[in-house]
């Protein structure tokens, strides 16, 4: 009763199904067919992760590509804001600048590099919610278990604060980190 639903879109295209991406609701109208990255988006929110990747543009058509193997988000409305806190694992996919990954400065770079894209992109889908008036996140569900109100509607003109912490792994990979610097 205080949030809307996404269903799993699907298309049968000889005889094969083919999973397009999520449709919201507003109540009981449909308001947009997500695409497969704001799927993705929705599914790392509710820290469901399998197969998001994220890629980091340097000079040079040079670039870093991550897969995320776990994350932990908490979405949660506290001073008059939506929450966005928590933990983003990734593994290290691709690495074509002069970065590396066993150095704790350019690691440290990569780790903030890439925390800004995904915050970004968290930021632009929650505010396509908003916009849209879709509550699949359940944020007036969670103002009512709160504050003991009902406001179905405030968490559209809500300030978005997003603090994640995004930690990249090379799984298999073991180095020192010189943990004075």
């Amino acid at each position: 009763n205080k949030s809307d639903m996404i269903i799993s879109t699907i298309e049968l295209k000889n005889n094969k199904i083919k999973l397009l991406g999520g449709t919201t609701y507003n109540k009981y109208s449909v308001v947009e067919t997500l695409s497969k990255r704001d799927t993705a988006i929705f599914n790392l929110l509710k820290s469901n992760t399998n197969g998001t990747t994220f890629k980091k543009k340097y000079n040079d058509d040079k670039f870093i590509t991550i897969d995320v193997y776990k994350s932990n988000i908490k979405t949660d409305i506290n001073n008059n804001k939506i929450k966005i806190t928590g933990l983003i694992e990734a593994t290290l996919l691709d690495n074509l600048t002069d970065l590396k990954i066993e150095n704790h400065e350019d690691l440290s770079k990569m780790n903030k590099d890439l925390k800004k894209i995904i915050e970004k992109e968290i930021k632009k889908f929650l505010n396509n919610l908003q916009t849209n008036k879709t509550d699949v996140l359940k944020f007036s569900d969670k103002y009512y278990k709160k504050y003991g109100k009902e406001n179905n509607k405030l968490w559209q003109y809500l300030e978005l604060d997003i603090n994640l912490d995004v930690q990249i792994n090379k799984k298999g990979l073991i180095f020192e980190v010189d943990n004075e610097k």
